[in-house]
């Protein structure tokens, strides 16, 4: 198989946004993108984390995080880390029957 996730972000836990969420997740109700299509990913180097996603609410941003596992939910106000999901998929399921919260 041939490797998806470009050099930039090799060092983080991705592969499964890169094989599965390139194109990222519109949530219509909310008017955001919960996960974002891969033109606007981003790395936030100063916490060493991939931005993928977010939820809409306080700048939180959903990431992964170099050297853990899972999606983790960054709260810049507070400069905090929560783990939110094992993976991106069960993010997506959480947030679409309601039951994430952040």
């Amino acid at each position: 198989m041939v490797d998806l996730i470009p050099q930039e972000f090799s060092r983080f836990d991705c592969s499964e946004y890169f094989m599965n969420f390139q194109a990222g997740r519109y949530d219509t109700n909310a008017l955001l993108w919960f996960i974002l299509p891969v033109i606007q990913i981003r790395s936030l180097s100063e916490e060493d984390a991939l931005i993928v996603g977010r939820p809409g609410v306080d700048g939180i941003e959903f990431c992964y995080r170099f050297g853990h596992s899972g999606v983790w939910a960054f709260y810049p106000i507070e400069r905090q880390w929560r783990a939110v999901s094992s993976t991106l998929r069960d993010l997506e399921d959480r947030g679409n029957d309601g039951s994430l919260s952040v």
